[in-house]
């Protein structure tokens, strides 16, 4: 056997043979280090990532900008219009009129801001029977569905 027949055995080779040799213990610690990584990134806690961070360009330029300043968006929320005699559409004043009542009715709750019209937000569906009334619900978003109920009656009102 010559010079060339030596081989260094480096580190891995080494873990391996060991391992080979060692079932048990190399099971057991890999077990260990399973419970310690665990261990350490739950003691680590989570960290949350803003919707900013996730958004690129102006859209997340536009977030940082509301996050910065405090500013909570506001509950958004829809009412569907839609015509139940198969010969009605948007552009008849049939609908047109039952859009303005709904519309009519939750502004007069004063639990919202920003009420908008299909035909002014492009809302309205391809065949012309359905419609979507958007609106902000007033005050904190997170306890919106507080404020909800009048709105709701409204709508029901409207409905009858």
């Amino acid at each position: 056997m010559g010079n060339g027949d030596t081989r260094v055995r480096g580190l891995a080779a080494r873990a391996g043979g060991w391992s080979a040799r060692h079932r048990w213990a190399a099971v057991g610690i890999w077990v260990l280090f399973v419970v310690l990584a665990m261990g350490l990134g739950s003691a680590a806690g989570r960290v949350d990532v803003e919707d900013s961070e996730q958004l690129k360009g102006e859209t997340g330029t536009a977030a940082r900008i509301i996050e910065e300043a405090g500013i909570e968006e506001p509950a958004s929320e829809t009412v569907l219009v839609q015509a139940k005699d198969a010969g009605l559409t948007s552009a008849d004043a049939e609908f047109r009129s039952a859009v303005a009542a709904v519309m009519t009715a939750v502004e007069r709750t004063g639990e919202v801001t920003d009420v908008t019209s299909p035909y002014d937000s492009g809302t309205v569906s391809k065949d012309g029977r359905s419609a979507l009334v958007q609106f902000d619900v007033r005050g904190d978003p997170q306890t919106a569905g507080e404020r909800i109920e009048p709105v709701l009656d409204a709508v029901a009102d409207v409905q009858k």
